[in-house]
């Protein structure tokens, strides 16, 4: 069961054979979810001050702080009043709740999901018209927003974080367009690539909430089944042939039966689960995050033994799942090599190192899916 495709009114595999990544599908009244201003008050109140951005119609403009770095909501809201969108990103790591829609979506599609909440004062746009490399599901949580999503022209690139330029708009006009007025309780499904641009109604504010499904590439799976191979045949690493890089011609036939009898020794299933692993990253779960080492020191920190980790002359370490890569230097290299050398505890760690520092180790190789919290038995 996933609640979020229940809403759209569709099974997953209703959903994946007839909308994923191809159609758009609207759900009138179907979510029980609201947000209204206060309640997005009390969101920005508690939420880490990157994660909050302002826009004005596709130009991000510089979120208000005082003197002491801190941020202005007085004048975050003066900027919302003023005609400006505020943007909240990864809503998830805060709210517990949504958390769980992100990892019930993650489980049901086998994407990469966040959420991020979008407010916006009367006749407010945070973008302009853009497509968004990955799918989209929008829920109106306060107010209207008026939508309109066109057909992906053919000839239109799909880079990240594409906006459409003028050239391009004369072809959208060229495209079909469908215009949807999202009010509170609407539900939206947008596909990847799908240019869009949504503005809140004239006589009151908005607040809708989108979930973002990102999946894993065929890049991806393939950069995870070569960082397989390597840990399981040490030879990989020995040097190619050294006239290879001259003489492209070489025969390179025996280089080539190394890669696929490599490939061959490869499980794909466990690929399979690397993967899964690396879309079902920590959600909060109950009344905390999973990865906070200050709520719960005394967690057993378990690594992932199928990452690869090497420390440079300069003690630097890297660590890689084969999906992600991190680079710690100093102390922070000192703490994540304990913690990849095997399982201990936060409290250990504590006794040694600061509070803040292992706990910014720890839930950044929470973030890659190199090590696992478990409660103490």
């Amino acid at each position: 069961m996933c609640p979020i495709l229940d809403l759209l009114g569709c099974s997953r595999d209703e959903f994946i054979a007839n909308h994923a990544g191809r159609r758009l599908l609207y759900a009138p009244k179907a979510a029980a979810l609201r947000m209204d201003l206060e309640d997005a008050a009390d969101l920005l109140a508690c939420v880490r001050p990157e994660k909050i951005r302002v826009f004005d119609s596709s130009r991000e403009q510089d979120v208000p702080r005082l003197r002491d770095g801190s941020l202005d909501f007085g004048s975050i809201w003066d900027c919302f009043y003023g005609g400006l969108s505020i943007v909240v990103n990864s809503v998830h790591q805060q709210r517990p709740e949504i958390g769980r829609y992100c990892r019930d979506l993650s489980l049901a599609t086998g994407h990469r999901v966040q959420a991020n909440v979008y407010i916006s004062p009367p006749s407010g746009s945070g973008f302009d018209v853009h497509y968004d490399t990955h799918d989209v599901i929008a829920i109106q949580l306060h107010g209207t927003k008026h939508w309109m999503v066109y057909d992906p022209p053919e000839d239109v690139a799909r880079a990240p974080g594409r906006f459409i330029g003028e050239l391009d708009k004369e072809r959208l006009a060229e495209t079909t367009r469908r215009e949807i007025a999202l009010t509170e309780a609407d539900a939206l499904y947008i596909p990847r690539g799908h240019p869009h641009k949504a503005v809140a109604s004239a006589d009151e504010p908005s607040v809708h909430l989108t979930f973002g499904l990102s999946p894993i590439t065929k890049v991806e799976f393939l950069k995870a089944m070569v960082d397989r191979c390597a840990s399981l045949r040490p030879e990989l690493e020995e040097p190619a042939d050294w006239n290879l890089f001259f003489n492209p011609a070489l025969d390179s036939s025996e280089l080539w039966e190394v890669v696929a009898a490599s490939l061959s020794d490869v499980s794909v299933s466990t690929i399979v689960e690397r993967l899964r692993r690396s879309v079902l990253r920590p959600f909060p779960q109950g009344n905390r995050p999973i990865g906070s080492v200050s709520d719960g020191i005394n967690d057993r920190i378990v690594p992932d033994h199928g990452a690869r980790w090497s420390r440079s002359e300069t003690g630097d370490l890297e660590i890689s799942t084969g999906i992600k890569a991190v680079r710690f230097t100093g102390r922070a290299a000192d703490i994540a090599a304990e913690v990849v050398a095997g399982s201990s505890s936060a409290g250990r760690l504590v006794s040694e190192f600061s509070t803040d520092e292992v706990l910014s180790v720890v839930r950044t190789l929470a973030g890659i899916d190199a090590v696992e919290l478990r409660a103490s038995d």
